[in-house]
């Protein structure tokens, strides 16, 4: 082979390694390009939850400015909440969520009820503890969740902010109600 056929052959090897290299190097870049949309659409997708959250908190604060609208001064305020731990709105059928709210719903109705009736504080509290305690739906009472024994066990505690006396038990096993007992 003399040396112009060699230097034709390796022009075109060399430039069929770099061909191959390029293609190689581009179906990389591709498959980054790919990753890096599809990590795009899951932050969109987060952003989107997110902004539902926001609305649904924002419906939420309408909801209740709207309830208070008519009172001139707000004489007192009641707070619940049904839980703690792995809750997030997919978790959850429509129809399971509005049973929730339904209950936690009636539990304040039934606490404002004794607050606006003139009725003392602690006796509210009491009221809604024990709506939530006799429903199957939040970890209290009856859908208290199991020790590792297989028993329930059951907590209150509750104080009376004016006096700051307070009464609390726990490990209860056989009380319906642990916030009367309390």
């Amino acid at each position: 082979m003399n040396v112009k056929s060699f230097l034709i052959w390796f022009m075109l090897t060399a430039g069929a390694f770099l061909f191959a290299s390029c293609d190689s190097a581009e179906k990389q870049e591709k498959e980054k390009a790919s990753d890096v949309k599809e990590e795009v659409s899951d932050a969109k997708r987060e952003v989107e939850s997110a902004k539902e959250k926001d609305k649904e908190v924002k419906r939420e604060i309408t909801h209740v400015k709207e309830r208070i609208s008519g009172q001139d001064t707000l004489k007192f305020g009641l707070v619940i909440h049904g839980g703690a731990g792995n809750i997030y709105k997919e978790r959850y059928t429509p129809k399971e969520e509005e049973a929730y709210r339904a209950k936690l719903e009636e539990a304040l109705q039934a606490g404002y009820n004794v607050l606006s009736g003139g009725g003392a504080s602690l006796d509210a509290v009491e009221t809604v503890i024990k709506i939530l305690e006799d429903s199957p739906l939040f970890n209290a009472g009856k859908g208290a969740v199991m020790t590792s024994e297989k028993t329930i066990e059951l907590d209150a505690a509750v104080m009376d902010g004016s006096t700051l006396n307070a009464g609390t038990v726990a490990g209860i096993k056989h009380v319906k109600n642990p916030i009367s007992l309390a």
